[in-house]
């Protein structure tokens, strides 16, 4: 923000992240879609946000790709999901697993900086929330972070 007198001055974190989420909120109105947030104190701050959309489980974090990347993969052998396909390069990975009676697990990771990394989990073909929350839970707890916390909300 610049002032009258040229000086510059930086917009409060708070405000900035009050911001983005009122523009998500907006754009998600506008589009339609139905979306349940999954976490506590999103425009503070405060804890992690999962976001579920048509299906997929969404959250980024501030975790680089390689380290959330071993975090999934470690979650994936404690959860007891088989790791059938890992394609990993610089700027993300795709990963495919199931679970024992047959139901997809397809899991996505995008660097989104050098430190930040989005996840994004579809489990079965409509999207079963309970389990897409499970295995982000998990990955979470491996990759040494917070459990989300459920909140959920209509936009």
């Amino acid at each position: 923000m610049v002032h009258v007198d040229g000086a510059t001055k930086e917009r409060p974190a708070l405000a900035r992240q009050c911001v983005l989420v009122m523009c998500l909120a907006g754009v998600m109105m506008l589009c339609g879609c139905r979306a349940l947030f999954i976490g506590a104190g999103a425009a503070a701050g405060a804890a992690a946000v999962v976001v579920y959309v048509k299906g997929n489980a969404e959250q980024t974090v501030d975790v680089p790709l390689e380290k959330f990347h071993a975090a999934t993969v470690q979650a994936l052998k404690d959860l007891k999901l088989p790791l059938n396909e890992d394609k990993m390069d610089y700027s993300g990975a795709s990963m495919k697993s199931e679970y024992s009676d047959g139901t997809s697990v397809w899991i996505t990771l995008t660097a989104m900086t050098p430190g930040s990394t989005k996840i994004r989990v579809r489990v079965g073909i409509m999207g079963e929330m309970e389990r897409a929350r499970e295995i982000i839970n998990k990955i979470n707890l491996d990759a040494g972070l917070e459990t989300p916390q459920i909140k959920m909300g209509d936009a």
